[in-house]
């Protein structure tokens, strides 16, 4: 059986089973995604029926997306409306849940966007980010929300926008309700007014932070500062209308003119207070309130009376006022208990759904045993084979490589036993050259010795001088052959210095034959009067030479030559 068959069908086997996995599912998580974008616009437009009809919608959209892989910045939006609908809900977990799943895709996809997508995703996100807040802090887990709190101001902080102004007001609530530090809420509520005033004058979340920033003053007992907000919102939420000459806002408008009036109390100008109240009652006259505006107004009524000595009038709006507090609880309450027996209902059918689903797929299971087998079966012998083919063949791998290296290893001791011969022979040889050089040196040094005692008997030619001459010519004869022996040395010298002429050159380009047996003679350890003798040079000449040579070398005169070459 041939491994690279084997393999190539195998990795056939695996691209196959891996192109239908993916175009499966690729195929499921379009059309899911698809719907789930589908129910939640559906969500969306059943906004005014009852909530547990749009719960049910929503609870579908998340299963849908649970299926779905990939498509991060589609499901992004989704998800986004889909924790927007916890939030309104007051199902805070599952906003916590539905946010933290949207910030996770966020961070996964951000790199991938381009600037007007990473633009638009960001706005996403620094909504995702308040509703985590908003749910943490209804949860009571402080820290967790001024974490997401700040991060939606630092996410929008590099742009003067409303959605930077609206992020500083959020944090500034959060730390007046939560937190109770009025001063840091004002800081913060002060900044989100001035961007907005400079760059949306007319937008409508500049009154939203007029009326944080007069509650901390009313708080701080400024109630002159307080005033003068409250009237500024009262007058723009009277002329706050729609294209019908409607209240656009009438629950502000309601709002603005209780805080304006109570403000007008706390300064002691009980007369402006009373006027104030009664513009409100007649700009509300006509006007439909719902239940929660109608009762703060009868409370703004109620201290209107009160303010009169009225008692008896006081005493019948409180009455109204107790009525309309408990149907606006009672109401709460029946929309609570209907949104939990629709959240028990919904879970009741996802595990009747998942029962049936679990049923089905044992059957699916039950009917693809055989032919799951058969294919663990053909796998395991291919595998089987496989693994035979690959130990034979590493065991035969090992045994040449065990070979191999017993070749290299006695390869490596005849190498070393050759070199350590080849080194012996070398100083050998150096030694006998050595020898050589000094036996020519001292022939030299004799002949110059019989050159001075010829020059000396020249003057008195005697007999004898005769049998001098004759007894230094006998001398001569033995040593004529200095000539050969010397050329003899030279050749023998070359021969041995060859690789160490090599490294000269090499270091020493410009160096001439001369100087490198000059070199070649320093490296043998010879007195200079030696080799003064071996070149045929008198010793100034010598000391000239081995001049020029350092020089050529570019050595100072601290340098000592002879460790120079002798160290190469």
């Amino acid at each position: 059986m041939n491994l690279k068959v084997i393999q190539s069908f195998l990795l056939l086997m695996f691209l196959m089973v891996c192109i239908n996995g993916v175009s499966q599912q690729t195929l499921t998580g379009e059309k899911a995604l698809k719907k789930a974008e589908e129910l939640a616009v559906a969500a969306y437009e059943k906004k005014e029926t009852f909530q547990g009809e749009r719960l049910h919608i929503i609870s579908q959209t998340v299963d849908l997306l649970n299926q779905v892989q990939g498509y991060e910045r589609r499901k992004i939006k989704v998800y986004y409306a889909v924790a927007n609908f916890f939030h309104f809900a007051k199902l805070h977990q599952e906003t916590i849940k539905t946010g933290l799943e949207a910030k996770r895709l966020h961070l996964y996809s951000k790199e991938l966007l381009t600037p007007e997508e990473a633009n638009i995703q960001r706005l996403d996100i620094s909504y995702i980010y308040h509703l985590l807040g908003d749910a943490y802090e209804h949860l009571n887990q402080l820290d967790s929300a001024a974490h997401y709190y700040r991060k939606r101001i630092k996410i929008n902080e590099f742009e003067k926008s409303i959605e930077h102004s609206t992020s500083l007001n959020n944090y500034g609530i959060f730390l007046d309700a939560k937190i109770k530090n009025k001063n840091a809420a004002l800081n913060y509520y002060q900044k989100a007014y001035q961007i907005t005033k400079e760059n949306f004058p007319e937008h409508y979340l500049l009154a939203s932070i007029r009326d944080n920033i007069a509650d901390i003053y009313r708080e701080l007992k400024k109630f002159q500062e307080a005033n003068q907000l409250y009237e500024e919102n009262f007058r723009y939420f009277s002329n706050f209308k729609n294209n019908s000459g409607a209240y656009e806002d009438v629950s502000r408008l309601v709002s603005a003119g209780a805080q304006y009036m109570a403000t007008f109390f706390e300064l002691g100008e009980i007369s402006r207070g009373l006027r104030q109240f009664e513009d409100l009652e007649i700009l509300l006259k006509g006007v439909p309130l719902p239940p929660e505006v109608r009762l703060e107004f009868l409370k703004a009524k109620e201290t209107y009376f009160e303010k009169q000595n009225k008692l008896v009038e006081a005493n019948h709006i409180g009455n109204q006022i107790l009525k309309l507090s408990d149907s606006i609880n009672d109401a709460r309450i029946d929309h609570t208990t209907k949104t939990l027996e629709v959240m028990n209902t919904l879970t009741l059918n996802k595990v009747q759904l998942k029962n049936e689903l679990d049923r089905k797929e044992k059957e699916n299971t039950i009917k693809n045993q055989r032919l799951i087998l058969w294919i663990v079966i053909l796998m395991a012998l291919i595998v089987a084979g496989s693994l035979l083919y690959l130990y034979k063949n590493r065991q035969q791998r090992n045994l040449n490589l065990q070979n191999e290296k017993l070749l290299s290893q006695k390869l490596l001791e005849i190498t070393v036993l050759k070199n350590k011969q080849l080194e012996s022979e070398i100083e050998s040889k150096k030694r006998d050259l050595t020898d050589f050089a000094i036996n020519l040196s001292q022939s030299m040094e004799w002949a110059e010795e019989l050159k001075e005692k010829i020059a000396e008997k020249k003057l008195e030619i005697t007999p004898e001088g005769k049998k001098l001459f004759t007894e230094l010519e006998q001398e001569i004869d033995l040593k004529i052959k200095f000539d050969e022996n010397n050329q003899e040395f030279l050749q023998r010298l070359d021969a041995l210095s060859d690789s160490f002429y090599s490294q000269l050159k090499t270091l020493y380009p410009n160096l001439t034959k001369t100087e490198l047996r000059l070199c070649s003679l320093i490296r043998l350890k010879l007195e200079p009067k030696q080799i003064a003798n071996l070149q045929n040079i008198s010793l100034p000449s010598l000391h000239t030479a081995r001049y020029r040579l350092r020089k050529k070398m570019n050595l100072s005169e601290s340098v000592n030559l002879d460790k120079v070459i002798q160290e190469l």
